[in-house]
């Protein structure tokens, strides 16, 4: 539904969602017996969700409400189905990703959820403490979304961001790649970066942007400030034109060996920074789990990102 309605309200009438979510008060034996000659699959039928397969070969994902209970910070420890709808939507993350339809189209809102889209406001339901302590990739999520629709976190939500901010690490490295990605795909990477810093998540996912804080430059040739300030003004420049997100993070990074190369010689230079950089930047790659060839690529764009500089000769 989010993004059905920012579509209607921005005008976009052709606007074809990526996928629809169905969730029914049906439990799972009720949802088989309504279809008995289709093909249905229990792809996480102790969750109440079934794959109905139509004549077409089209896969629809059907799911019984549910409430979840007895979290450790990434995922419920029980499940329990049941018939109610708000109990369902009471259990996600945002106000905005708490909308449903019915099968007329018209709009369930029981958490204020359209208010919210509709001002551009990121706010969790309910307490967003307990929101996020359900699940911490939320708060990457919740950045995710204020880039994406070029919105603000509201001040509760993002208190209990930074309140939780170090639990970042209890999640998976490839569950926080995939929102850094979905992150850097957004022409609003570079908001994301400062969200990150202002939430005190970047510290505990990126540390070495972090090290970049206070770094130094000549003035000559870096007026604006010290590498960090230089980095996200970059990022922001890559946003303008680039929808790679591999070639973004590849700008995030193409300075990170500075800090390590301006200590080696003494405070004197930042000579051979990029080959630093290059590797510190395959270790990076190999910490967000990305494949083979991703890391290969990162690491080629950050060995050799000082070569534009000379591209006019």
């Amino acid at each position: 539904m989010r993004d059905s309605l920012l579509a209607r309200w921005e005008g976009r009438d052709d606007f074809v969602p990526a996928e629809v979510d169905i969730a029914t008060s049906a439990l799972p034996r009720e949802i088989r017996a309504l279809f008995p000659d289709r093909p249905i699959v229990g792809v996480g039928e102790e969750f109440g969700v079934l794959v109905i397969v139509a004549p077409d070969g089209r896969q629809y994902e059907v799911a019984t409400f549910r409430t979840e209970s007895d979290y450790d910070g990434r995922w419920p420890g029980k499940v329990e189905l049941v018939r109610d709808l708000a109990g369902d939507i009471n259990r996600r993350d945002l106000t905005m990703n708490g909308l449903a339809a019915d099968l007329d189209g018209w709009v369930i809102d029981l958490v204020g959820g359209v208010e919210d889209l509709r001002a551009r406001r990121i706010r969790a339901i309910g307490d967003p403490r307990a929101r996020f302590s359900e699940d911490y990739l939320r708060m990457l999520r919740a950045v995710r979304f204020a880039c994406q629709i070029g919105g603000e976190i509201e001040p509760k939500t993002a208190a209990a961001i930074k309140e939780n901010a170090a639990h970042i690490t209890a999640i998976s490295w490839e569950r926080i790649r995939d929102e850094l990605l979905r992150i850097f795909k957004t022409n609003r990477a570079a908001h994301g970066l400062e969200l990150l810093d202002e939430f005190r998540l970047l510290p505990h996912i990126l540390p070495e942007i972090e090290a970049l804080k206070g770094v130094p430059q000549p003035e000559e040739y870096h007026p604006e400030g010290d590498v960090y300030v230089h980095t996200v003004m970059a990022v922001r420049v890559a946003d303008g034109f680039v929808r790679d997100p591999l070639v973004k993070l590849g700008v995030l990074l193409h300075d990170i060996g500075k800090p390590k190369a301006l200590a080696r010689s003494g405070g004197v230079n930042m000579g051979g920074h990029e080959a630093i950089g290059a590797r510190m930047t395959k270790r990076i790659g190999e910490r967000l789990r990305l494949s083979r060839a991703d890391v290969a690529r990162l690491v080629y764009l950050v060995k050799n990102h000082m070569r534009v500089a000379v591209f006019p000769k």
